[in-house]
Parts: structure tokens; sequence; C-alpha cells
């Protein structure tokens, strides 16, 4: 009962599927997200230095209903799921053979309403390739470009290269996010489905239970597993026998999540910068402070002080006084201390 229960529970956060604390798109979006992208991408390509988390969230404020379809991580990891791989994880700004087409490569000329200027190619540009004269005229009406003789101003302003993304996600894609995320990539190209691109919608698949399990920056994603909380749980026999099992999983879970940001960090963000006493209780006696040591928040539960690190240490088996990293089983220690935590 309770590893089915934990299987549930941990799978569901990983994927998102958990919404245990709802959170903004700029607390999801985080520079270590951001980055842990643009990351990945060559040091010579073009939209290093032209793809930036400051210009996404400035085009972001012009798009309140994003993020708003279904839970938002979800929607936050197929967005960056399907812009990872159009620009190459921000590697490319215009697509590679783009400049090469004629100009009337993407230009539907039975479309009357945004005809196509002779002189313009609309082929891909910015974070989702926007293509088409018929994308780019309503896309410049809507965002304040003239999109259909100034299509080249999205591969030149990063605020509104990243602003026509937004701007079609949530006309285009959003409306069909519910249907999951196959219609997505639907949305965005159809010729990839029905074994159009089996390859390619994979790939794009792969990114978007990437990004939801995890910002893709995390540090060691693969520390938490499933295997371990189990095999930490085997010396803790009375987790989930304060309560109802489902409740008092529910409650570690919300916790756990929260603490590590869905199993993303292991360390307390700014942890490692604190001064030594930062969580020193220099009062503590029985637990005294190693001065060479921190006691800052670590694990999945981001066990903090010293005198916390050293009762646990002593019931679980390791120097939490001195060797205060070796910190895996200590989130369920506190149901069996002999001692408070306060």
């Amino acid at each position: 009962m309770l590893k089915g229960l934990i299987t549930i529970f941990v799978v569901g956060i990983l994927t998102g599927s958990v919404s245990v604390k709802a959170q903004s798109v700029a607390g999801i979006v985080t520079d270590q997200f951001f980055n842990g992208i643009i990351g990945q991408s060559d040091p010579g390509c073009a939209g290093r230095n032209f793809y930036t988390r400051a210009t996404f969230l400035e085009a972001l404020n012009s798009f309140p209903r994003f993020g708003t379809a279904d839970d938002t991580r979800r929607e936050v990891a197929a967005f960056f799921a399907h812009v990872t791989h159009e620009t190459i994880h921000f590697c490319y700004i215009e697509e590679i053979a783009g400049p090469s087409f004629p100009n009337s490569q993407y230009c539907d000329s039975t479309n009357t309403r945004y005809p196509c200027n002779p002189n313009k190619s609309y082929y891909g540009r910015g974070p989702i390739q926007l293509s088409w004269n018929f994308n780019y005229g309503p896309a410049g009406e809507s965002i304040g470009f003239d999109g259909l003789n100034s299509p080249e101003i999205v591969a030149n302003d990063p605020v509104i290269s990243f602003k026509t993304a937004l701007w079609f996600w949530v006309n285009s894609v959003q409306p069909v996010i519910g249907q999951g995320f196959g219609a997505t990539i639907r949305a965005i190209n159809s010729i990839e489905c029905n074994g159009g691109s089996p390859a390619t919608v994979q790939a794009r698949i792969n990114y978007y239970t990437q990004y939801c399990q995890s910002d893709p920056g995390c540090a060691r994603r693969n520390f938490y597993t499933r295997a371990a909380f189990l095999e930490a749980l085997n010396s803790f026999p009375r987790f989930d026998t304060a309560d109802d099992t489902r409740r008092e999983v529910a409650a570690f879970f919300a916790h756990v999540t929260h603490e590590t940001g869905h199993f993303c960090n292991i360390e307390e963000i700014a942890g490692p910068s604190f001064p030594n006493s930062q969580y020193c209780d220099s009062t503590n006696t029985r637990y005294p402070c190693n001065p060479n040591r921190s006691y800052y928040g670590r694990g999945p539960i981001k066990l903090s002080w010293n005198f916390i690190y050293g009762a646990a240490g002593e019931n679980i088996g390791f120097d939490g006084l001195t060797r205060p990293k070796l910190w895996l089983m200590t989130v369920l220690s506190p149901s069996r201390w002999p001692y408070g935590i306060g």
C-alpha cells in the first residue's frame, strides 16, 4: 500500500501531475532553468547573445494568459520543449537555411488579408520559428510591428522575438494543450505527426519530460530516486503510522516538493556562500559546531542547524557535525529522535 502511494506521489511530483504548490512562470523559469537550456548550445551560437531570461520575462508581461491553461509547470515545460527543439538550445535565431530560400517559400498567396511583400521572406525566426505571412501579419498587428514589411525585426529585437513566440503559443497552441503534448506538436509543426518524423517528435517529448521533472539546469538531477527513498524508509517503520497513510505521504511530499523545487535542489540555494556561523547555535553544547563546517539546508527536507545535524547523525550513523554532507537518510530521522528539533 505505502510503496504504491510513494510511486504515485514521486512520479506525480517529478512529472508535474501532482500540483502541490502553485508556481508563477517566473518562479519556474529561474536563471538556473534558462541557463540550463542555453548553456547546452555551442559557445559560438548567435542566440547566446540574443536570448535571455530577462527578455523572456519582459515579453511575458504582455501575455498574462501564458501559464493559465493547465498546470503552470507543465505549460512552461511544453513551451520550452518546443523552443529548445526549434532553436537547438537557443543557438539559432533564424531558420538554418532560411535566408537562402526564395521569398515565395513561406508565402501563402491565397491569403489576401495578409498579402506577402515580394521583397520579404517569411521563413522561421525567433524562439518558436515564426513562419508564413499569415502568422507574421497578425503577430505584428497584435504586438506592434509591421510583420509583413519588416519580418526581420523578429530576428533583431529579442523582446519582440519572444513576444512572437508567446503570441503564437496563446493563440494557436494553448487552446489544444488540454488534449496532451502531442496536440501541441501538431499545432506547431503538423508534418511531423502521423509518422512524418518520429525522431523529431520523440526529441520534443524528451525535452518535455525532462522539463516537467525539474529545471534542466538542476545539479545532479539523478540524485533523488524512488529507490533511494524506499531504502531509507526501511530504517523508519514509524513513518506513515501517525495518521491516514495517504495524508501523511501527501504532507511529507508537499514539504519535500517545496523545499527542493520538485527535487531540483540538493543544497540550500545560497547555502555554500553563508558563513559557517549562519546555522550554528553556539549555546548548544551537546552538539557543538565544527568551525570548519557549515550546517545550511541539505537534502529533501533541507536539514539545518548543528543541533539537528548532530542528533540526526547519532540516530542514523554518520558524523553530522564533522561530515554534514552525508545527508541522504536524514530526511526521515526526526520521526525517531528522542530529542526535539527546536
